[in-house]
Parts: structure tokens; sequence; C-alpha cells
């Protein structure tokens, strides 16, 4: 997981607790990820709509996919259905 600001990596680490998934939390910005081609899938959620060009955003996701690799982008809605976001984060 990658986010701009260290307080919200910290409120995601706090709230692991046993049996979770393993995260690695990486301060950084989403237009010049800190990784190399190999992700197998991104998911930009909530982020997408708080850029005024989300171009860079997208095409560093795009740099970051290994082959075969997909992104989901989620943006906040009220109907956003929930369910999905579970099967997604899952």
């Amino acid at each position: 997981m990658i986010d701009y600001v260290r307080s919200s990596l910290d409120v995601v680490g706090s709230e692991r607790g046993p049996g979770r998934v393993r995260l690695n939390l990486v301060c950084g910005d989403g237009t010049r990820m800190p990784f190399p081609r190999h992700l197998r899938r991104g998911l930009p959620q909530g982020l997408l709509e708080h850029f005024r060009d989300p171009g860079p955003l997208l095409q560093d996701n795009r740099r970051v996919l290994r082959r075969g690799g997909h992104v989901v982008i989620d943006v906040p809605n009220a109907g956003t259905s929930t369910r999905w976001e579970k099967v997604m984060i899952a």
C-alpha cells in the first residue's frame, strides 16, 4: 500500500491484527511509485477524484504493472457497493 501521507499509513499499520493480510506500507507519490514493473494488480481507491489531471497517476499505475496485470479504479459514490470493495481487497 502506498500513501503520500505518513500518518495515514500509521493508522493502517495500527489497525492490522493477527490473521490479517500482510501489507507493505510505503510512503510515496502515486505518480512516481518506487516500484519496478512487477505488480499483478493495482487499486487506486478513492484517489482519482482528487487529481485535476489523473493522467500521470494512471500512467504510473500502468508502468508498475507486470504483463497481464490489472488496475481496478474505485471512485467514491453514494451508490458504491461495499461488497465489491471487499471482494477487490480480498
